[in-house]
């Protein structure tokens, strides 16, 4: 292995959200171990650190906008060699981050009290952003198979029929589930969708990040002709620089392109973030390899210790993300004892409350880090339901 995927880095008085904001917690200790927010605490990879560090050399950080051709053919190139999908660079709208994107859709492709369809559990976000503009959330409950979820497609059918309903978020890969959707599934989705004038905004940030032998298919790959949708991908979670708030949307469609675009929903990219998407895609390969082989490591790690030390548990590998959505009901405990039981052993973990609907009795762990807080983080998790 080339890269330090064990080195723990002190993250402590960086502005870190993951690690900072449960300081604000008072049911936290002090030594507790966040593993909720979806950063990685793996070393961003040093080409995107040098081509920001040759960007700050020029040493003026003034506006900054997508001119250079090179930029659009990194992501572009990125598509065609990880996906096989080729994407006109032209479709690509630069956003500071998929959940701007989010927001953005629903104010532009929906009016008020008109339905936004979820399929829970699901990201937090996509609630927020329905409600805030006035629609109104229709929840579709995905099928749980003993930790293998599936898409209840009689429900999508019945909810997709309703007039009112015209806009659906797709995500792909799922979160929290894990699940990497089959070109099956993502093609009746999109049937339904289409055949009932449902607009399909479908969030792959996760795409880069499955197990190995898993396959992501874009969900516009399936459709190249189809105009009703978009999609939102972002380098972010793949090389760990969510901060740099840097995402590409591609939206085929002209109209939707041009008032998506608009400065209201948009904002200039950060300088340092395009150097860095660049090198990102044109030189980080191999490092996402090795760290989705970490990754893979981790979560064989953690089915283990789980079926050797935490019986009424069910936990099964995600096929995409670095996130585990570990089933605790067989504990018998309600969702704010199981909160005040984690908590009080030093666990920063996210609940069922905070996606959405049809999680009850399950925990979210971010298992990104070193493989022993990781192993730190599981011991206590046994301890704490005991």
């Amino acid at each position: 292995m080339r890269f330090n995927f064990d080195e723990i880095i002190d993250r402590k008085g960086t502005n870190s959200i993951k690690y900072e904001a449960g300081r604000q917690n008072p049911n936290l200790p002090e030594d507790a171990i966040p593993l909720w927010i979806a950063d990685m605490d793996f070393a961003t990879p040093d080409p995107i650190l040098e081509a920001m560090h040759n960007r700050l050399s020029r040493r003026i950080l003034g506006y900054s906008d997508l001119y250079d051709p090179a930029y659009r053919k990194a992501v572009t190139g990125w598509y065609r060699r990880r996906f096989d999908w080729e994407v006109d660079p032209d479709t690509i709208v630069a956003y500071p981050g998929v959940v701007a994107a989010i927001n953005a859709a629903v104010a532009t492709l929906t009016a008020p009290r008109e339905g936004v369809i979820l399929m829970t559990p699901c990201y937090g976000p996509f609630d927020r952003a329905v409600r805030v503009y006035g629609r109104t959330p229709v929840y579709t409950r995905m099928l749980n198979h003993d930790g293998y979820y599936t898409v209840d497609f009689q429900d999508l059918e019945e909810k997709a029929r309703m007039p009112k309903n015209t806009l659906l978020f797709l995500c792909s890969p799922h979160n929290p589930t894990g699940r990497v959707f089959s070109a099956m599934e993502l093609a009746r989705i999109g049937e339904i969708c289409f055949r009932n004038n449902v607009f399909v905004v479908a969030d792959e940030i996760h795409a880069d990040l499955i197990r190995g032998g898993v396959e992501h298919i874009p969900f516009a790959k399936l459709f190249p002709n189809e105009k009703r949708l978009l999609t939102c991908t972002a380098p972010t979670k793949t090389f760990n620089m969510a901060g740099c708030h840097l995402s590409n949307i591609v939206i085929p469609d002209e109209q939707v392109r041009e008032v998506m675009g608009q400065g209201i929903f948009t904002n200039l990219p950060n300088p340092l973030a395009i150097d860095g998407v660049i090198a990102a895609y044109n030189k980080c390969e191999g490092w996402l390899e090795e760290v989705k082989n970490y990754l893979d490591d981790s979560f064989l790690y953690m089915r283990d210790f789980i079926m050797k030390n935490m019986h009424p548990a069910r936990f099964r590998i995600p096929e995409g993300t670095y996130l585990a959505w570990v089933d605790l009901r067989g504990y018998g405990y309600t969702d704010e004892e199981l909160k005040r039981r984690l908590e009080a052993s030093g666990l920063f973990v996210e609940y069922a409350s905070d996606f959405v609907d049809n999680g009850l009795g399950h925990i979210r762990i971010n298992i990104a880090c070193p493989r022993r807080v990781l192993e730190e983080a599981l011991a206590r998790l046994a301890a704490a339901l005991d």
